[in-house]
C-alpha cells in the first residue's frame, strides 16, 4: 500500500497540522489574494521555503513575492527563491538519476506539473510533495522519461564572477569579470551582425542578377524568383535586426542597473566625511577603484 501522510515542518509559527495552508492564509492576510485559491504554484512555494528556509518570516517572503497580486508559474516560484537567498540550477534527468545529497528539488513532469522531492525516508526511497493533494507520497509521480528538476543551493557570494574571491583566481578587473557574466549575450548578437552583413549582400546581387539576366538577356521568367528571393531577404534582415536590438538593450538595461547599484553601494558604504570633502574629480577616480 502507498504511503502518506501529511506535510510538516519546523515552522515556529506555523500549526503542525496544516503548516501550508496556514503560510496561504498568512500570506492572504497579509494581502496576497493569489494564495487563496490554492494554486499548485503557491503550494510548492510553500513546501520549498518550509524545506529549505523554514525560519524565513512572513515579512521577508512578502518582500521577495513579485509585485504583481497575480496568480504564480513556475518563474514566479523560482525568482522568490532567488530573492531568498536560494540559487536555482536546471538539469534533465530521470528520477534514478537525481543526486540524493542535492535534495530537496522542484521537480517537473513531462505534462508541467510541479512535485517537491523533499528527500529519503527511513529505506532509503525517495518522499514527494504532491501540491494537488498536499500528501506526501513515496509512489512517484508519472514522467515519462528525463524530466526538468530546479536544484537548488544558498546563494554564495564568493561564487558569483564579480566576487574578489573569483577575480582573484582569473585576473580580470571587476568589470571584466561582469561582461563575462553576458557572454552568451554577445555571441548572440555578434552572430545576428554577422549574419545582418552578409544578408546586406543581398541587394547588389539582386540587381546583378536583373540587369544581367532579366534586361540583357530577356528571361523574365525568373523574376518572379528574384522577388521571392529578395522578399526573404528582406524578411530575414528585419528578423535579425530585431533579434540584435532586443540582446542590445537587454545588455545595456542590465549594465546600467548592475553597475549603478554597486557604485551607489560603494557610495553609501564611505564615511560622510570622504564624499563631502572630496572633488568631483577624485570622486570619479574612487569610483574607477572600485
Amino acid at each position: 500500500m502507498m504511503h502518506e501522510e501529511r506535510l510538516s515542518a519546523d515552522f515556529s509559527h506555523l500549526h503542525e497540522n496544516s503548516p501550508i495552508w496556514t503560510m496561504m492564509n498568512l500570506l492572504e492576510k497579509s494581502g496576497r489574494q493569489n494564495f487563496a485559491q490554492g494554486g499548485v504554484w503557491e503550494k510548492c512555494l510553500c513546501a520549498l521555503i518550509m524545506t529549505l528556509k523554514p525560519s524565513a518570516s512572513v515579512r521577508q517572503i512578502l518582500e521577495a513575492l513579485p509585485y504583481e497580486d497575480t496568480f504564480l508559474d513556475e518563474d514566479d516560484t523560482l525568482n522568490t527563491m532567488a530573492h531568498l537567498g536560494y540559487f536555482a540550477r536546471p538539469a534533465m534527468c530521470q528520477l534514478k538519476d537525481i543526486d540524493h545529497r542535492l535534495l530537496p528539488c522542484l521537480f517537473m513532469t513531462g505534462k508541467g506539473e510541479p512535485f517537491i522531492i523533499l528527500g529519503e525516508n527511513a529505506q532509503g526511497h525517495l518522499k514527494f510533495y504532491d501540491p494537488a493533494s498536499l500528501l506526501i507520497t513515496e509512489h512517484p509521480p508519472q514522467s515519462g522519461g528525463s524530466s526538468k528538476v530546479w536544484f537548488f543551493q544558498p546563494y554564495d557570494e564568493n561564487r558569483a564572477t564579480i566576487s574578489k574571491f573569483m577575480r582573484a583566481g582569473s585576473g580580470h578587473t571587476w568589470f571584466r569579470a561582469l561582461l563575462g557574466r553576458f557572454k552568451e549575450t554577445f555571441v548572440q548578437v555578434m552572430a545576428a551582425g554577422l549574419m545582418l552583413n552578409m544578408i546586406a549582400l543581398s541587394t547588389p546581387l539582386f540587381i546583378m542578377v536583373v540587369y544581367d539576366r532579366v534586361v540583357s538577356a530577356g528571361a523574365v521568367s525568373i523574376m518572379p524568383m528574384l522577388i521571392l528571393g529578395a522578399s526573404m531577404a528582406i524578411c530575414f534582415e528585419w528578423i535579425l535586426r530585431r533579434i540584435r536590438s532586443q540582446g542590445l538593450s537587454w545588455l545595456a538595461g542590465r549594465l546600467d542597473n548592475i553597475v549603478g547599484n554597486e557604485i551607489f553601494a560603494h557610495l553609501i558604504g564611505l564615511s560622510p566625511a570622504l564624499i563631502e570633502r572630496a572633488s568631483v574629480a577624485s570622486q570619479i577616480a574612487r569610483i574607477k577603484t572600485f
